[in-house]
């Protein structure tokens, strides 16, 4: 007489689970695949070039008043995004050469993970809306590339070179990453909006020729800081004395090469 085996499962039964595990174990297992080093490359470095150089809106100001969203950060994602892309491409190109720096590497890429992470909760509800308009799909670039840091961080952090496992905190790595290189960003972020606001406070309270070294400071600095000539612009629309005004307008001229007139009617539009 045959017996019902009740407790087999059926075929395929549990297969989704199953198929879910081993995707899981592909990302953060020892070695990267062909498909996924092109799809780091995408996302980890193109990309985020990409979202820089046509960015509308998040660290520039597109020539509209009150600037990006984070325009007054600029330098500090600049310095952030810069390093993570070079640190990314690096390590692809090295993979298992990478020796001792792999756990240094990790470290930065994971704290390009938190970056990332940050930035693109802060753009969520600005891409949610910008959904409609197409362009806002580039707001959830920053997810992707937190997974693809994440991914090769913690590779990097817990497998050697042969695969073997690395007995290394990924909480750890992080932390120290993070202290790298949002610390040293947000150090010369600082400096540097250090030196653009003793600039610019000589530019608008003193007219005399002694401001003019202040002013080329702001043309050297004017890349990383749009705000300041626009603060110059509003000073000399708000400013009676002839004079005075005189002195803003060229100082305006002279770090930006651009006409104060058309920058005003810009910003009252």
């Amino acid at each position: 007489m045959t017996e019902l085996n009740l407790t087999r499962q059926p075929d395929g039964f549990g297969s989704g689970k199953e198929r879910r595990r081993r995707w899981w174990r592909r990302q953060f297992g020892a070695d990267a695949g062909g498909v996924q080093i092109k799809f780091d490359v995408v996302f980890g470095v193109v990309l985020p070039l990409l979202c820089l150089y046509f960015d509308p809106i998040v660290f520039t100001n597109f020539g509209s008043a009150g600037g990006g969203l984070l325009e007054s950060y600029q330098l500090f994602a600049y310095l952030v995004i810069a390093l993570e892309v070079l640190t990314l491409a690096g390590w692809l190109a090295l993979g298992k050469r990478a020796g001792v720096w792999r756990v240094a590497l990790g470290s930065i890429m994971l704290a390009g993970a938190l970056f990332s992470s940050v930035i693109g909760v802060i753009l969520l509800p600005f891409s949610l809306i910008g959904l409609l308009l197409l362009i806002g799909a580039l707001g959830f670039a920053p997810f992707f590339s937190a997974f693809v840091y994440l991914r090769n961080g913690w590779r990097a952090v817990k497998f050697d070179g042969a695969g073997s496992p690395l007995h290394v905190s990924v909480l750890g790595a992080t932390v120290l990453g993070s202290v790298f290189v949002l610390g040293g960003a947000g150090a010369a972020q600082w400096t540097f909006s250090r030196i653009v606001s003793q600039s610019l406070h000589q530019v608008l309270n003193d007219a005399s020729p002694q401001s003019a070294d202040a002013v080329a400071r702001l043309k050297r600095l004017n890349i990383f800081s749009a705000e300041a000539p626009d603060r110059i612009a509003l000073a000399y629309q708000a400013e009676a004395d002839p004079a005075r005004r005189e002195h803003l307008a060229r100082a305006y001229e002279d770090i930006t090469g651009s006409d104060l007139a058309e920058r005003l009617r810009r910003l009252a539009d």
